[in-house]
């Protein structure tokens, strides 16, 4: 086995996690503001995330877009430990997040959960087009099942042999 560096081994790792910032070319930090989007999640947690979302960053002030008024009203609650996990993720923004506003827009919730629940519908009416597995008393299984043991017969390990004549039979059949 080769040895591998650190940074090779963590690339995977570290591509779902968040990027806190970026230089630009006159030295000042830019921010991404879709990573903060996409993190929103990980921020206020995946209920509240469903009924809120950030919605622009301007000054010190970070509007949030929320479904209802009492979404509004328990995010200004937790307005210090926001500001802290947002900070956490995302340091460049220590300074431009220092107020939230909230605006309510119960529409746009709405129509994505509408939006959601048709792609939802449509994928449950739509046949599937994987072929039909075969029963494992059929003939044509059988056959298969014999020939693609008589291929491996050389193959001692029990789970590994197994999991061949599985691919065989999937890969023959009619």
């Amino acid at each position: 086995m080769a040895l591998q560096s650190l940074a090779s081994l963590l690339q995977g790792q570290t591509a779902n996690a968040p990027k806190s910032s970026a230089k630009a070319k006159n030295g000042r930090e830019v921010f991404d503001f879709f990573q903060l989007v996409a993190a929103w999640p990980q921020i206020v947690g995946p209920r509240v995330a469903l009924q809120t979302l950030p919605l622009k960053n301007t000054g010190t002030a970070l509007t949030i877009l929320v479904g209802h008024p009492t979404y509004a009203q328990q995010l200004s609650f937790m307005e210090t430990s926001l500001r802290q996990k947002i900070t956490t993720l995302f340091p460049s923004l220590r300074q431009k997040v220092q107020r939230f506003f909230f605006q309510t827009n119960p529409r746009f919730f709405r129509e994505e959960k509408e939006r959601q629940n048709k792609i939802l519908a449509n994928a449950k009416n739509t046949p599937r087009t994987s072929a039909p597995s075969l029963h494992p008393q059929s003939p044509t299984y059988q056959k298969l099942y014999a020939a693609a043991a008589a291929e491996l017969k050389n193959v001692t390990d029990p789970e590994i042999k197994n999991l061949l004549i599985s691919i065989y039979i999937q890969t023959h059949a009619p």
